[in-house]
């Protein structure tokens, strides 16, 4: 299984999923986040920019990582998709004066 979701994205499986395991944990945790937010919209403004921060970050070093020609498109795509909800964090944070 793990060898078919590496291979849509045009890698190998590493050796170790350590780093895959905790980057799915981190953005689940991101999710906690938002969730949280979204129960008083008032409160924890801080959260939402963080989110866009990491969003932003990423979809920044997938860039860069494809156009060294170590990173597959589809990534980027993924990426790029960050930088949409970067966008509605933005907006999220103008609406309710935070940024």
């Amino acid at each position: 299984m793990t060898d078919t979701i590496f291979s849509l994205f045009g890698a190998t499986t590493p050796p170790s999923l350590i780093w895959l395991h905790i980057s799915l944990f981190l953005i689940f945790t991101f999710g906690i986040g938002y969730i949280i937010v979204s129960r008083d919209l008032s409160k924890n403004h801080g959260i939402v920019m963080i989110g866009a921060m990491v969003k932003t970050e990423f979809f920044v070093i997938t860039l860069a990582y494809f156009i060294i020609g170590d990173m597959n498109f589809m990534i980027v795509v993924l990426g790029g998709i960050d930088i949409l909800f970067v966008c509605l964090f933005i907006e999220f944070l103008l609406k309710y004066k935070k940024l």
